[in-house]
């Protein structure tokens, strides 16, 4: 079984294919880190239909120019499909979770954003301000390599800064996390199917 469909939209002087696997009105957008999708992301997408029922979006990052508008178009439109306001999940995938941390957050109500093995030391001020906005809970996944690494040294930073803004910001457990996990595709796929059941 692969996708139920493939939605083809115009980018520039090409293309972008976004993989679609419809269910019921938790919707999950997830954003990855190649110009195209592949088989990972299409087993992601399986995986959290199967456990959890969701309608699942899989978006590619095209290299020649962001395809952020065609993601929200067609996000919105399915949205506008379901009967009621639906939960909404992002997962970003290493430079996929860029848009998530930068911008989802601005263009829809997301509940939660899962971002993984995101590159956050060149963007440090950009992820403090992004914290500060407090819009979503999210949820910073890390292969276990990855652990001692420029990027989770960085997050700590930004949180413990963050404890002692102007603002007073509080940052509790509930609205930053952080996971260091076996760094597999199908070992983010069970820590992301226990924490959207949590919910």
């Amino acid at each position: 079984m692969g996708f139920d469909k493939i939605e083809t939209r115009p980018l520039g002087k090409g293309s972008v294919e976004y993989g679609i696997i419809h269910g019921n009105r938790t919707l999950i957008l997830i954003k990855s880190e190649t110009d195209s999708l592949r088989h990972k992301h299409l087993q992601m997408a399986k995986a959290l239909h199967e456990q959890i029922g969701a309608t699942v979006i899989c978006a590619p990052s095209p290299k020649t120019c962001s395809s952020e508008m065609q993601d929200y178009t067609l996000l919105r439109e399915i949205i506008n499909e379901k009967k009621g306001e639906p939960t909404l999940y992002f997962i970003g995938i290493s430079s996929g979770a860029l848009q998530g941390l930068f911008s989802a957050t601005r263009q829809f109500g997301f509940k939660r954003l899962f971002l993984i093995n995101m590159p956050l030391s060149p963007y440090i001020q950009r992820l403090k301000a992004a914290l500060l906005r407090g819009d979503a809970h999210i949820c910073f996944f890390y292969g276990e390599k990855a652990s001692d690494n420029a990027d989770i040294v960085c997050l700590h930073s930004a949180i413990h800064c963050l404890q002692y803004a102007p603002k007073k910001l509080v940052l509790s457990k509930k609205t930053v996390t952080l996971d260091i996990i076996p760094n597999t595709n199908r070992s983010f796929i069970k820590a992301l199917v226990e924490r959207i059941s949590e919910e």
